[in-house]
């Protein structure tokens, strides 16, 4: 039997009680603040909006024994005039003692696949990162990526989810007021300010992914000293991500590198 468990909740704030979106939020932020030096009132860590869960999909990965929460990804739908029903990828929590197990592409070989019953044909993502690793693994089961090196220009379709997710729901991502999207690049300046919780190094040799091409790319746009973030755009193709999905899916033990993705922002 695996030692972790791990179970995916589809909207669940539409159907859970109040008292079980508060036990749900303390779990989540009990195994965040191992993670975070400090805790934010947002996303699937709110405490003052017993709303907070109704537009998540949650995964929650679990050891059999104890039950105790080790690792969970919290992805986020919103929706985009002329575009439809868009996914973020949103926040990704492992705790420090089992890092670097493959848990992160343990989640979210449940996310996705889930998503995509719901999406058959497939659905618009978003992605909010600092961190190479993050930006090469969704590079790597995504189609029509923007920004990478087999999309030099946004289309349309790109420019109006990233101006949607940035200017409408920039509570879905935590993003300050003095946060700026710079159109032509998908950099967002300034998204994690001097002092967040969140701001990470990207030039930290740990957060760097294998395709030295790729991470070299989205490293580049990055300041070494943090504070911005990438955002990619991209669409969730079925087959390619099935694809990818079958590649990665292992069991998660204690010896299994996680290069596929890190935590993404938000």
């Amino acid at each position: 039997m695996l030692p972790y468990k791990c179970d995916v909740f589809d909207l669940p704030g539409l159907s859970w009680t109040p008292s079980e979106v508060r036990d749900m939020v303390i779990e989540l932020r009990s195994l965040a603040s191992t993670c975070f030096p400090s805790l934010p009132d947002y996303q699937c860590l709110s405490l003052s909006n017993l709303r907070c869960l109704d537009d998540k999909v949650l995964v929650v990965a679990r050891c059999w024994d104890t039950n105790e929460i080790v690792a969970f990804t919290s992805a986020v739908y919103y929706e985009v005039p002329d575009v439809g029903t868009v996914l973020h990828t949103g926040l990704t929590c492992v705790h420090p003692s089992v890092r670097r197990s493959g848990f992160t592409s343990f989640l979210f070989s449940h996310l996705i696949p889930h998503v995509l019953k719901s999406y058959p044909s497939g659905i618009w993502m978003s992605n909010l990162s600092e961190i190479p690793c993050t930006l090469v693994g969704i590079l790597s089961i995504t189609s029509h990526v923007f920004p990478s090196l087999l999309e030099p220009f946004p289309s349309p379709t790109h420019v109006l989810i990233a101006k949607t997710l940035t200017s409408s729901y920039r509570h879905h991502i935590n993003a300050p007021p003095e946060a700026t999207l710079d159109a032509s690049t998908f950099v967002f300046k300034d998204s994690r300010p001097p002092g967040s919780p969140f701001r990470t190094n990207p030039f930290d040799p740990d957060l760097q992914h294998r395709k030295k091409v790729e991470n070299e790319y989205y490293r580049s746009m990055l300041k070494k000293e943090g504070g911005d973030d990438v955002l990619q755009v991209a669409f969730l193709d079925p087959l390619k991500v099935a694809k990818s999905i079958q590649a990665r899916r292992t069991t998660v033990t204690h010896s299994i590198p996680e290069d596929t993705f890190m935590s993404a922002k938000l």
